[in-house]
């Protein structure tokens, strides 16, 4: 459950992403876990703490990162499950 897949992040400001950043910020909310300790993603986190500082400065920062140029690629991280796949 605190590794489940998540469409949306909420509260995450998506302004200014392209396909490409969208996906590459969902792929790395859904693979990288917060670490207040609560055990979820930060999408996972997010969903389930809307107050959690922890992650909300973590999606700020790879917001950040991706709008800047310094991701470019979610090479290596959990792909987006298939359609009817568990």
């Amino acid at each position: 459950y605190k590794s489940r897949w998540l469409e949306e992040v909420r509260g995450a400001d998506l302004t200014g992403l392209d396909v490409r950043g969208l996906e590459l910020f969902v792929r790395f909310a859904n693979a990288e876990r917060c670490t207040c300790g609560c055990g979820y993603t930060l999408a996972g986190c997010k969903a389930s703490d809307m107050t959690c500082e922890v992650s909300g400065g973590l999606i700020e920062a790879l917001l950040d990162s991706i709008r800047t140029g310094k991701i470019r690629s979610a090479s290596g991280l959990r792909a987006r499950p298939r359609p009817g796949s568990s």
